[in-house]
């Protein structure tokens, strides 16, 4: 059975450093559905949580266990730790586990059942204080991981041989969450962009930058609006040596490549934001406050068309740690 998405009014999903992790700082879902509402959760204690919709109707999980070769999530129930105090979520059978040579993610149902083209949600908040989650973080092994996020009423997927390779062919998909595992290192890559696999472009994938504000329910974990909507052919926010049939790892490990060369220096603590325009892309950092007005941004740059083209270095690969 495909999860209930009933409940999911909105999803923004940002990327922040903590402890060199790229992680989700902020996700908007309908409060009804969460134990604590999202504002009981200040920013500084923000680590990741992810919420999962298995495959079977109003079963929501959450993770609440890492090790090498699997995450093991809480059913109905989520570990809330506020000024050291904790509860321990509900457990049930439902795993996430990496699969085949891309370490795409299979779903162990509540009825034992295993799929990799089941659809479900991932998206996180969490703790910051002394428990062994960054220590787990730290053992994940694997490649990038897709976590496909359905919706009603949006563009069908298209013919690709490589969506269809991987999701339930002809189910709705909106937005593709990029998680991965390199050198050891938990990584998400969303922020504010959306693929969209809708069959029109050369090669069948779009960009569409999302508008975002601090939203109201949330006001300790909002972010500056990002500007107006763009749409932008994929390919277009790469470097011009790409040749269109990279793979959506290889891409976002450009993208990684690129965050990495553009804040070599970075240790954490910063929210790290793609910004996809007209002429290229870039890298910003800003400050977590909501609508802080002294957000300073660090950009790096698409070259320009007249530069000669290297070969491409974006290729599956894991950096070395910093």
């Amino acid at each position: 059975m495909k999860p209930d998405l009933t409940a999911i009014t909105d999803i923004n999903v940002f990327a922040v450093q903590v402890y060199n992790y790229p992680l989700v700082v902020h996700l908007k879902l309908e409060p009804a559905r969460l134990n604590v509402p999202c504002a009981n959760h200040p920013t500084w204690m923000v680590f990741v949580f992810f919420l999962l919709a298995v495959a079977r109707a109003n079963a929501t999980c959450i993770i609440a266990h890492w090790s090498p070769d699997e995450i093991i999530v809480g059913a109905d129930s989520m570990t809330v730790r506020h000024q050291g105090t904790a509860r321990t979520p509900t457990f049930a059978a439902c795993k996430i586990r990496p699969i085949g040579s891309n370490a795409f993610a299979a779903i162990t149902g509540l009825d034992g059942s295993i799929s990799s083209d089941s659809p479900y949600i991932a998206a996180g908040e969490g703790w910051m204080d002394g428990d062994t989650t960054s220590e787990r973080m730290s053992n994940i092994e694997g490649n990038m991981v897709t976590w496909l996020l359905p919706h009603a009423n949006t563009l069908r997927m298209s013919d690709s041989s490589y969506w269809k390779s991987h999701c339930v062919n002809g189910s709705p998909f909106e937005t593709a969450l990029i998680f991965g595992v390199i050198d050891g290192a938990l990584t998400i890559i969303r922020s504010d962009f959306t693929i969209v696999p809708d069959g029109t472009a050369t090669p069948p994938f779009t960009i569409h930058v999302d508008r975002e504000s601090c939203p109201p329910k949330c006001p300790v974990s909002g972010f500056i609006p990002l500007g107006d909507e763009v749409t932008i052919d994929l390919y277009e926010m790469r470097h011009h040596s790409w040749t269109g049939t990279e793979t959506v790892e290889q891409i976002i490990t450009g993208l990684i490549k690129d965050h990495e060369t553009a804040f070599p220096n970075d240790v954490g603590g910063d929210t790290d934001i793609l910004h996809v325009i007209q002429s290229g892309y870039h890298w910003t950092a800003l400050k977590k406050e909501c609508g802080d007005p002294h957000a300073q941004p660090r950009k790096v740059t698409t070259p320009d068309a007249s530069t000669p083209a290297p070969p491409s270095p974006y290729v599956l690969q894991a950096p070395s740690r910093r």
